[in-house]
């Protein structure tokens, strides 16, 4: 039996003290009545007992003069959800309840008490996680201020040598060439082409979207653990699970968002655009684990709801967000070869013009003025970095689709609480939560975007 069917039970029964008029315990349970109708009311409201009101109860003697009274009239033993008790979960908790109780919550899916040793222990790994991940967020936010500097300077520096060899050409364009001018434009129309053509390799508008989403991510990471501790030990997922998933989750994210250029940096125009991969893939061919009845907040209605969920993620918001993708990318891809193309015309004809072949002022002039319009196309409108948005979008779908998957195929005993869950993939989708989060008529599972 799981804990919290343990404790499901064990409340059952000491609400049906109650009912019982056996006069051989009225004195026995009326001193005691009030203490099992308060830890009832209170059960409705947070789904479980506080610790104190559990060490109340077992101290009054409740649950096991609840069990003696039943076993006395024949009655089946049985909770409230229907859940049959067994001689052997009958002896687990009545023989010592005191203790045994105790010992099941506190080690409810593999959490330990506080005041335990081995408690310490996995406290500390969890904290060992959150602090890399909070040491990695600061490197990524020095890191995106550094690049965002970058972009800002390399366009003042692009600017003005392209606005200066388009003047010089413009002033050489008269009936008779100077040649230190023709020379002058052409090396700083050449400069510009070769700035240009490294400039667009690395897209530092796009490097700084990288970073800024790598903080935010792994501030998330850090901010989940934290939250994770504070609440209800029956609430969260199983300890082993969760400690896995969060260090293969850290690793996920310095490979989706390496910190060096090069080496091992991400790819500015990829011939295949997927989703960053944010954590481990999820093996879909690994069998669903049914859901038979209510258990750690988990029914079959609420599991169904979240697999359809899962399926309107990946045909339409996934897409959606790749294919915006796709189209950004062709665009910035477009202007990042034109630019040093037309700046390196601009100058050649600057060239021609130094050597007194043809008076090619006008054309490098032009073609230099043409080259500072396609570099600002590509990165003053930051389509780096919004081809960066569009694809970090889909991988934020990808990412709450592929959490879904991987909770269904986990054993239900070590899934974090079902309806906690539930509402977690609704307002990350920017959802209500409710049943069903998306409904028939809506084209797509997200509406935060």
């Amino acid at each position: 039996m799981s804990c919290t069917q343990v404790y499901d039970l064990a409340l059952s029964e000491t609400a049906a003290i109650g009912s019982f008029t056996h006069s051989k315990f009225n004195k026995r349970f009326s001193s005691t009545r009030r203490v099992a109708a308060k830890a009832v009311e209170g059960s409705k409201r947070m789904n479980g007992l506080h610790v104190t009101q559990i060490d109340d109860l077992l101290g009054s003697g409740y649950i096991t003069a609840s069990a003696a009274v039943k076993a006395k009239k024949g009655e089946i033993l049985t909770s409230d959800h229907g859940l049959p008790l067994d001689q052997e979960a009958f002896r687990f908790i009545y023989s010592d309840p005191t203790t045994r109780c105790r010992e099941l919550y506190s080690d409810c899916k593999g959490w330990k008490d506080d005041d335990r040793m081995e408690d310490e222990a996995l406290l500390a790994k969890l904290q060992l996680v959150a602090a890399m991940a909070s040491d990695r967020a600061e490197m990524h936010a020095i890191l995106a201020t550094q690049r965002d500097n970058w972009n800002k300077l390399f366009q003042d520096t692009l600017r003005l040598t392209t606005i200066s060899a388009a003047m010089i050409s413009a002033l050489n364009g008269g009936p008779s060439t100077c040649l230190s001018l023709s020379l002058a434009a052409a090396l700083l129309n050449v400069g510009s082409a070769g700035m240009m053509y490294v400039v667009n390799q690395f897209q530092p508008s796009q490097l700084a979207e990288e970073q800024r989403t790598a903080t935010r991510l792994f501030r998330d990471l850090e901010k989940d653990i934290e939250i994770t501790l504070k609440i209800d030990r029956r609430l969260r997922e199983d300890f082993n699970t969760f400690l896995k998933s969060r260090i293969e989750r850290l690793h996920s994210l310095d490979k989706a968002y390496p910190l060096p250029l090069t080496p091992g940096g991400l790819e500015k125009f990829p011939e295949v655009i997927a989703p960053p991969q944010l954590s481990p893939s999820v093996d879909e061919s690994l069998p669903e684990i049914p859901v038979a009845n209510f258990s750690n907040g988990w029914t079959a209605e609420l599991a169904s709801d979240l697999k359809n969920t899962s399926e309107v993620i990946k045909a339409a918001d996934v897409t959606i967000y790749l294919d915006w993708a796709k189209n950004v990318l062709k665009f910035n891809k477009m202007f990042a070869t034109a630019a040093p193309l037309l700046a390196a015309a601009g100058g050649a004809f600057s060239i021609f013009d130094a050597l007194g072949y043809l008076n090619m002022s006008v054309f490098a002039a032009c073609f230099s003025i043409l080259s500072m319009f396609a570099s600002s196309l590509s990165h003053d409108t930051q389509l780096g970095m919004i081809f960066e948005l569009y694809r970090n979008s889909a991988g934020y779908f990808a990412d709450i689709d592929a959490s879904i998957q991987r909770a269904i195929r986990m054993p239900v005993e070590k899934r974090e609480n079902g309806a906690l869950f539930h509402q977690r993939v609704a307002l990350m989708l920017g959802r209500r939560d409710q049943m069903p989060i998306v409904s028939v008529k809506d084209k797509r599972a997200g509406s935060l975007f």
